[in-house]
């Protein structure tokens, strides 16, 4: 693990301890689950820390390329409309 994998992981439980003091009550039904499938699986912890990172960041990567393809011109015509003609100048019908 190094500095990033360590400042990453601290994130997540910041975020964690932030949930907690916005949203104080936990089902207890559901809390109590938790815990139990917890304790039969010690690794899950990290397993479900290292899922929620992941997808994060990939969450993050898709909104930076929405936000690039956002601020990219079309090309005239759309993006079918070289395809179909559409960055040619269409003939004017004669009277």
């Amino acid at each position: 693990m190094d500095h990033n994998d360590r400042q990453t992981i601290e994130g997540l439980f910041g975020k964690l301890g932030q949930a907690a003091q916005a949203q104080p009550h936990r089902d207890p039904e559901a809390e109590a689950l938790i815990a139990d499938l917890m304790a039969r699986n010690p690794g899950a912890a990290y397993y479900l820390s290292q899922t929620v990172i992941m997808q994060e960041q990939a969450l993050n990567a898709a909104e930076a390329q929405m936000q690039q393809a956002q601020r990219a011109p079309e090309p005239q015509g759309g993006l079918f409309g070289r395809l179909f003609g559409g960055s040619q100048p269409q003939p004017q019908p004669r009277p």
